[in-house]
């Protein structure tokens, strides 16, 4: 079904992302612009990758046990969010190797030394 498959990529990408950024933070390459993810990571870098697992592994269940209304609105949402996040990843991925890439004398460098995801 249509939605089992968005259900199965979003909760791939968001594993992907949590990892991603995780580096990227860890390296003092990225900064987290999500405010609760942000929060979470300066309270502990464990709980950032802890909360990331769990709303992957809670959609999941969602997806494997059917619990996903099979309607259009939700199929759209679900597309919609694949779309975007889609994106995102892509920007995570790009800024992390331009910046890891980076030798230190690139624009990345501006105020705070980072990127923002």
């Amino acid at each position: 079904m249509k939605i089992s498959f968005f259900g199965y990529y979003l909760v791939f990408i968001n594993i992907i992302d949590g990892i991603l950024s995780y580096i990227g933070l860890k390296l003092d390459l990225i900064e987290e612009v999500n405010m609760i993810m942000n929060w979470l990571y300066d309270q502990n870098p464990i709980y950032f990758l802890m909360i990331k697992m769990l709303l992957s592994l809670l959609l999941y269940l969602l997806v494997i046990f059917r619990k996903i209304p099979a309607n259009s609105w939700i199929y759209m949402l679900l597309v919609f969010g694949a779309v975007v996040y889609t994106i995102i990843l892509f920007f995570h991925g790009v800024w992390l190797y331009v910046a890891y890439a980076s030798t230190g004398e690139g624009d990345y460098c501006i105020e705070n030394n980072a990127y923002a995801v």
